[in-house]
């Protein structure tokens, strides 16, 4: 697929960054809560696999990959925790929060674990499924029936995630002692790791055909009735999500709570499809595009750098100018100020911090 085709992925995962930035809203109604939790961080690695697969990745040499993937993933893992953890001293020291040196050991132990401090438990579980991806697609190709290992695979990696997660939480005695603990955080990180591998295994399958679509050659007609079906369909799987989230409630990857397996796993796959057969309508949009292109920034900063803090500041500070409709503005005023608040980051670590992200300074 050519570079311009996959631009609906930054789309989509701009859609995607901006669903989790609402969710971490304190002010949102559970159902919103249970839809939005539904697909939000499943559709980040079913994109993921797509990636994988359109760029063949299972053909490259698992220790590279591993190796380029530490840099892109795992560095940033070490960095915003290290930034974290510089935050954390200072409300302590500044009596921001109310925060003591305990804390701040028991957040090394979650970093030194890869459970991740609050939303960079994602990185390192994208980074193991991915490497579990890629070995499995390696191990599946020379069994002759690829696609056949994969989706037992797949069937099997589901299985243990909701088996594992429920015996977790029915057995597993995580604040007995120190010990415990750390058992149990490797123990989440690997269920986490074997969820998106699942979703990773779901965007893998797809990408082959995903790519297929009216080419400019077949007459605006055809080109018309195609995103037209496009966007039928993805409001149709968009509206299962809502089925599916009433039945199956909140859920949670972090926490590997998964609830019924089956509709989690039906929810995650009809949301992440629905937003990108939208997306793949949009002609230009450069808010999603940056946004897309750049939700590693935007995943790591919108809580602990305090952006959705002070977005619910500036709300409430603007809702005494408005006379009508003050909950329509109040949530208008939080999403542009997080906005802006994130565009300013974005352009700050991007060109100052790069390092942050894995890459090289610019000279």
């Amino acid at each position: 697929m050519e570079k311009e085709r996959l631009r609906y992925l930054d789309y989509g995962k701009g859609v995607g960054i901006v669903l989790v930035v609402a969710g971490h809203s304190t002010f949102l109604p559970p159902a919103a809560m249970a839809y939005i939790s539904a697909f939000h961080m499943p559709l980040f690695f079913v994109i993921s696999g797509m990636l994988l697969g359109c760029r063949r990745e299972e053909e490259r040499p698992l220790r590279e990959t591993a190796r380029r993937k530490a840099r892109s993933i795992l560095i940033p893992y070490v960095m915003f925790t290290a930034a974290y953890l510089i935050i954390d001293i200072a409300d302590m020291y500044l009596k921001l929060e109310p925060l003591t040196w305990a804390d701040i050991a028991g957040s090394l132990v979650e970093f030194v674990t890869l459970y991740g401090m609050s939303v960079l438990w994602f990185l390192p579980a994208l980074y193991f499924g991915e490497l579990l991806y890629l070995g499995e697609r390696k191990l599946c190709r020379r069994s002759g029936h690829p696609n056949l290992a994969l989706a037992l695979a797949l069937l099997a990696a589901i299985v243990v995630s909701k088996a594992g997660s429920s015996a977790f939480h029915a057995y597993y005695p995580l604040d007995r002692n120190l010990f415990c603990r750390w058992m149990g955080y490797y123990i989440l990180v690997i269920l986490r790791s074997i969820c998106a591998f699942c979703y990773l295994c779901i965007g893998g399958f797809v990408c082959g055909f995903w790519s297929e679509r009216a080419d400019p050659e077949d007459g605006e007609k055809r080109r018309v009735l195609f995103r037209i079906a496009e966007t039928v369909w993805g409001v149709f799987l968009l509206a299962i999500v809502g089925a599916v989230s009433r039945f199956n409630g909140t859920v949670d990857i972090r926490s590997m709570t998964l609830n019924n397996p089956v509709l989690f796993y039906l929810g995650g796959t009809a949301g992440t499809f629905g937003v990108l057969l939208l997306c793949r309508n949009i002609r230009r949009c450069f808010l999603l595009r940056c946004l897309g292109e750049n939700s590693l920034i935007v995943m790591a900063t919108h809580l602990d750098f305090q952006v959705m803090y002070y977005a619910h500041r500036f709300g409430y500070g603007m809702k005494q100018f408005v006379k009508g409709g003050e909950m329509f503005f109040f949530y208008f005023h939080i999403t542009a100020a997080v906005l802006m608040a994130e565009l300013f980051l974005i352009y700050v670590i991007n060109r100052w911090f790069p390092f942050f992200l894995g890459k090289k300074p610019r000279r």
